[in-house]
């Protein structure tokens, strides 16, 4: 990753990516710009997917490319970790 964009500007990641990416530290520190993740959900953030969700249950389906029920959670997981072959795991859980 190349540091482009206006000085004292900051790159938000909001995603995994299936593999490492380089980054330019010298221009990123000489352009006051930063990198920041985002790992957290703040509760209007879930209110918006759940409605997405709600009226686009179509596309939510095609984004999934491994589902698992609750008793192979540790598959799950094992397939999760492994980006090159999985991008979307869900875990199916049910009373």
């Amino acid at each position: 990753m190349t540091a482009k964009g206006p000085i004292d500007s900051r790159y938000v990641i909001v995603g995994v990516a299936k593999q490492a990416r380089q980054v330019d530290l010298l221009a990123l520190t000489y352009s006051s710009r930063a990198i920041i993740g985002s790992g957290g959900y703040r509760p209007k953030d879930v209110q918006i997917v759940l409605d997405i969700m709600q009226h686009n249950n179509d596309l939510i389906e095609k984004m999934v490319t491994h589902e698992f029920a609750w008793e192979d959670l540790e598959k799950g997981i094992q397939t999760a970790a492994d980006p090159q072959h999985a991008l979307n795991v869900q875990i199916v859980y049910q009373d």
